[in-house]
């Protein structure tokens, strides 16, 4: 096993040495680069294109490339010096790691997507606001942890991707548009310290979310920082009881507080921290090729990923390591929170040039819940210890002009051979239900064998206005684009009138369509003719009678529908379904009156013989017959009547046509009357009778008069009424001897309408007030009389003084 306190450097390489075996070297793996084999550079790029319809070509493309960290031309040479300085014996291998990823990234500002595989929207970050670096990763993989750690990646990409890589690649441009990112661990053993080591991985956990956030870019220099300060919060503790003769003088100490400070440092970042991008500028301007239209929020490409390789790819992206279910740290994503903007490469580059370029960055790792713990590493023996590394790279495409056009390759899929013909088959929005059908079927053929029979068949059935199919047929080397179809119409049974066929089959017929939509109207005919009456009708109409009939002129259709219309009714609809454009329908009527009579309409047809009348709509016309009409409202202001019979005598020309009652019992609602005259002249003459019907069961009858308005008043007649309230303002009445008060009021009109002659006696006896309520003929004249009498304790009356006023409002005193 390596052994851990040997690490050394030799020709720009890290090495240790084996624990048990001096002569075996261990090398960490270099950057990783494109791999190469016998035929060069191992990556392909295959460019498709395929024709869709409408002559429009569906393009994209796949790019696959090998990478790997080896030695290279480096370790012949290596090997060479590490014999000079250690014998001949000596070996190089490469270290056993326990396990590693490999990712292709790029760099974004925000926050990653919460899924692993892209999806989702980016985590709730507690971590500081502003623009911080993170990383975006576009494929993930495991290498083969063994020798050069070789990794294949396969990357889909979209049709602004494959062109951003052609060009790229045929113009020969020296562009690292990939990065990859290595994670390795491997173990060794470390030697006695005698040091102990405390780590709160909860108290470490919350400060790094809270000073840097997740996905976020930290860079070598500030791990150091970090660790200084979890150290002085006592998150990190160092415990070292070590005595010995060696670390007696100042440079030995200082050297051993250097290597505990390495050692805490190498802790801490294996902990916290994974490897991530390395900032730097792009080798290639690439805000001409991946500049975001205006006012757009994704990149130039499909998914919009913000890095240059992001946006050229079709495929989401994802964060190195997320957090599982399991994670209580990680807090759900917000509603509604998308992919955040991509950072133009200025900003990038700016915040690269002000980090110093550095040439290792991290970011910070998502713990599970089981590793929040307290952690102590006991050093006081040797120990084998995890450590992980990261080579990073911008991967260089980069070889003679030769090499690097026979990566790329250029793929027709619009080989004759497989040349197909897509129809999409709809029910054209139709309403099923309105058009009467139950389904509707279609059957389609294409092309011809030798023996005349179709090449392709196919068929549908279409049960409602959603439904949709689509068929391929291979098309015929050199043949047209056109097939056959034949419609059929399956109907309800028993809709409509005119032709009964419940399945209508149409005729073959030759198109060219790629969508096909079919409706009835294509092979039937059907006709909705709306019945209806005229706004104004006879008061006395009951009801019209109306019937639709097939007119065949051939006489092989017999069929009519009936259907009833009353005032203020719907309308009705007659579905028609015409066999031949010959055929027509007759609509006929009658209209029937409150009195049993009916009378026939005209005759209407459809369509119009003429052409003047719209084809979906008859309005059948109801003539006035001559009548008298006119209407009784009840007046009842004091609300002292049950009813009022109303009789009634009509007369034309001195003859008695109708003698009839009609009774009234809602005030203010008007009941119509009309009578039907035999003769729209002479006038008729009306003449009225009134017998009012009062609660308390009197019954009071007045003479006949003539009508002389439309409208009749009876009942009991007022423009208004007016309430009259008295009240008693003074001492109690006991204390002056008055046993109460009686109040005589009278009203007449200026005209002494006997009408309206009114009177009333009430009687006051305390402070309560008392009400009287008078009819009134004309609303200005409000004037009455009133008149107080003094009802003494002794028996005694005194009269005082007549009052006439108009003040509903009457304020009675006794003065001495």
């Amino acid at each position: 096993m390596l052994d851990l306190n040997t690490r050394f450097e030799l020709l720009g390489v890290t090495l240790y040495r084996d624990a048990d075996q001096p002569e075996v070297f261990f090398f960490l793996p270099q950057n990783p680069v494109i791999a190469r084999d016998r035929a060069g550079l191992m990556f392909d790029l295959m460019l498709y294109e395929k024709g869709g319809q409408a002559d429009d070509l569906q393009t994209g493309g796949f790019l696959t490339l090998a990478i790997s960290t080896g030695l290279g031309s480096l370790e012949q040479p290596l090997l060479r010096e590490l014999r000079r300085q250690f014998g001949d014996n000596a070996r190089l291998v490469s270290i056993p790691f326990t396990e590693g990823s490999v990712r292709l990234a790029g760099l974004d500002t925000g926050v990653a997507p919460i899924n692993p595989d892209g999806s989702g929207p980016p985590a709730s970050d507690p971590g500081p606001t502003g623009i911080r670096l993170v990383e975006k990763v576009f494929g993930a993989t495991v290498p083969n942890l063994d020798g050069d750690n070789r990794a294949v990646f396969s990357l889909q990409l979209s049709q602004d991707g494959a062109a951003f890589f052609a060009d790229l690649l045929e113009q020969g441009r020296s562009a690292r548009p990939l990065i990859a990112i290595y994670d390795l661990k491997y173990t060794g053993l470390m030697e006695v310290e005698s040091l102990r080591i405390e780590i709160d991985y909860s108290r470490v956990y919350d400060f790094l979310r809270t000073r840097i956030g997740f996905n976020a870019i930290v860079v070598a220099g500030e791990i150091d920082t970090i660790v200084e300060e979890l150290r002085d919060n006592q998150s990190i503790r160092i415990d070292d009881t070590v005595r010995s003769l060696e670390l007696s003088t100042p440079e030995a100490l200082a050297e051993r507080q250097t290597r505990i400070d390495a050692l805490v440092k190498d802790l801490a970042t294996g902990a916290f921290f994974a490897p991530s991008l390395k900032l730097g500028d792009p080798a290639v301007e690439e805000s001409s090729v991946f500049a975001p239209p205006a006012g757009a929020a994704t990149g130039m490409f499909q998914q919009g990923l913000p890095a240059a390789i992001g946006q050229a790819m079709g495929q989401a992206v994802t964060a190195r390591e997320m957090a599982t279910a399991t994670d209580i740290n990680t807090p759900p994503p917000e509603p509604g929170e998308g992919t955040p903007a991509p950072a133009a490469n200025s900003q990038v580059a700016q915040q690269s040039s002000a980090l110093g370029h550095p040439t290792a960055t991290f970011t910070m790792r998502r713990l599970q819940q089981r590793e929040l713990r307290h952690v102590v590493y006991d050093l006081s023996r040797t120990t084998a210890m995890q450590r992980s590394t990261g080579p990073q790279n911008p991967l260089l495409f980069m070889g003679s002009e030769r090499e690097i056009r026979a990566r790329i390759h250029k793929i027709s899929l619009n080989h004759p051979f497989f040349a197909r013909l897509r129809i999409d088959v709809d029910a054209g929005g139709a309403d099923f239900a309105a058009e009467g059908i139950r389904a509707m079927t279609v059957n389609l053929r294409y092309g011809r064998r030798p023996d005349g029979q179709p090449k392709e068949t196919a068929d549908v059935i279409l049960d409602s206005a959603e439904d949709r199919a689509s068929f391929v047929f291979a098309r015929d080397p050199g043949g047209d684009m056109g097939y056959d179809y034949q419609l059929t119409l399956h109907y309800l049974p028993d809709f409509g009138l005119g032709d009964t066929r419940q399945t209508v089959t149409g005729p073959w017929t030759r198109t060219e369509a790629r969508q096909l939509s079919v409706h009835p109207s294509m092979l039937a005919r059907r006709q909705p003719i709306t019945l209806a009456l005229p706004r104004v009708v006879p008061p006395d109409l009951s009801e019209v009678r109306a019937t639709v009939a097939y007119v065949d002129p051939d006489g092989v259709i017999d069929d009519r529908r009936s259907f009833v219309l009353t005032p203020g009714g719907a309308p009705a609809i007659a579905n028609v379904r015409f066999a031949d454009a010959n055929d027509a329908a007759r609509i006929t009527a009658e209209a029937v009156f409150a009195d049993g009579s009916a009378e026939p309409l005209a005759e209407e047809m459809r369509p119009d013989p003429a052409g003047a009348k719209p084809l979906d709509l008859v309005v059948l016309p109801v003539p006035q017959r001559p009548a008298a009409q006119f209407s009784v409202m009840l007046s009842d202001p004091l609300d002292e009547l049950r009813s009022v019979l109303v009789d009634y005598e009509v007369r034309q020309g001195g003859t008695l046509i109708a003698a009839a009652a009609v009774e009234v019992t809602e005030p203010l609602r008007a009941v119509p009357v009309t009578v039907v005259l035999p003769n729209p002249t002479p006038l008729p003459e009306v003449r009225l009778r009134e017998r009012r019907i009062f609660d308390r069961g009197g019954i009071e009858t007045l003479d006949f008069h003539p009508l002389t308005d439309g409208l009749a008043i009876v009942g009991v007649p007022a423009a208004d009424v007016m309430e009259v309230t008295m009240r008693y303002l003074g001492p109690p009445m006991a204390t002056l001897g008055v046993l109460g008060i009686l109040v005589t009021l009278k009203y007449a009109t200026p005209d002494d309408d006997p009408e309206f002659r009114q009177t009333a006696s009430l009687f006051v006896e305390a402070a309560e007030p008392a009400r009287w309520v008078v009819r009134l003929k004309d609303r200005a004249a409000r004037s009455f009389t009133w008149q107080a009498t003094l009802m003494l304790q002794t028996g005694q009356q005194r009269a005082l003084p007549e009052v006439t006023t108009e003040n509903s409002l009457v304020l009675l005193q006794i003065t001495a």
